[in-house]
């Protein structure tokens, strides 16, 4: 369907764009000092549930660990 094609194209192009900033060493986005990014993640785990893609959850996952540790 060619209007769910065009509606889904910015929420895939805000995933790419956090993945793209996302530290893979120690979570989050962007350098230190980190704050939690409560509306990325929560965005990121709205996808998961829309699109059951399991690289939005492995960022969210990550970031979680290293708030907790």
């Amino acid at each position: 369907n060619a209007q769910r094609a065009i509606a889904t194209a910015p929420l895939l192009a805000g995933v790419g764009l956090l993945a793209g900033a996302f530290d893979q060493k120690n979570g989050g986005w962007g350098a230190s000092p980190k704050f939690p990014q409560a509306m990325a993640i929560e965005f990121l785990l709205r996808e998961v549930v829309r699109t059951a893609d399991a690289r939005p959850f492995a960022m969210v996952r990550r970031s979680l660990d290293a708030m907790a540790a």
